[in-house]
């Protein structure tokens, strides 16, 4: 009989572990499932961060590329006023020697 008890327990204690097992398998299957959506979360992240920084990227090459044509034009403009300044300066001294 006391055998028969045992072997009761035994199974009861059995029984009781593999539901605690069962038990934390789908506790981790829970978390994992959580990781995994974290995880495609900052994916998801990280590709519109990068799809940002390419729009800012590109619309600083597009500034980079007015401000050196801006500064050609101002460049263009400094020599021509320098050249009528000069033009100014020698027709000033014809007339003052006539």
């Amino acid at each position: 009989m006391k055998r028969l008890q045992n072997t009761n327990h035994e199974k009861l204690t059995e029984e009781q572990d593999k539901a605690v097992l069962f038990g934390d398998v789908q506790s981790y299957k829970r978390e994992l499932l959580l990781k995994e959506q974290e995880l495609s979360d900052l994916r998801r992240s990280v590709e519109s961060i990068d799809a940002s920084r390419d729009e800012v990227q590109q619309e600083l090459d597009l500034k980079t590329e007015e401000l050196a044509a801006a500064r050609q034009q101002l460049e263009r403009q400094a020599r021509d006023f320098s050249n009528t300044q000069h033009q100014m300066t020698i027709i000033s001294g014809k007339e003052d020697s006539v």
